[in-house]
């Protein structure tokens, strides 16, 4: 996934949809750590969709990807893997901070993929199988899978 423009730091605009953070103990029913995890991120993705959709309805054009909203890649801290949580934030919340988790910006990534360009994405959890907490969320498509964290600034 490429970007033909570059957009300056995506901030909703004032009088559009109002946002808020819901924290929660849901959980989606997986068999396995990494299938409950594939899940959840779905709901993420469903839930970008929405949002893409509502900005879409308002005349406002969302950005093409994370990267191009000028979203920065957060890396999990010690204390976040001691913790064995990670936030994964939906769209507004994280364009509004400007940095996110690898699930935040997965999520988005493949929403603005399946919304504006029509393509079958989906989010791809990684295991790098040293235990709770290493894992990494990547998009999915049928093309392969593309990792957007690594062409995005740290912060």
């Amino acid at each position: 996934m490429t970007c033909e423009a570059t957009h300056k730091r995506f901030i909703p605009p004032e009088g559009s949809s109002p946002t808020f953070c819901v924290l929660t103990t849901f959980s989606a029913p997986g068999a396995s750590e990494v299938e409950t995890l594939s899940e959840q991120l779905e709901l993420l993705i469903q839930d970008n969709e929405r949002w893409i959709q509502s900005m879409l309805r308002q005349g406002i054009e969302p950005p093409c990807c994370s990267k191009c909203g000028g979203v920065k890649y957060r890396e999990p801290s010690e204390a976040d893997y001691q913790a064995g949580a990670i936030l994964f934030k939906a769209a507004p919340d994280m364009f509004r901070d400007g940095v996110g988790a690898c699930g935040s910006i997965a999520a988005y990534d493949a929403a603005a993929l399946r919304q504006l360009e029509g393509v079958d994405a989906w989010g791809h959890i990684e295991d790098s199988g040293h235990g709770p907490s290493s894992y990494h969320a990547v998009v999915g498509t049928p093309a392969g899978v593309h990792d957007p964290t690594l062409e995005m600034e740290r912060g």
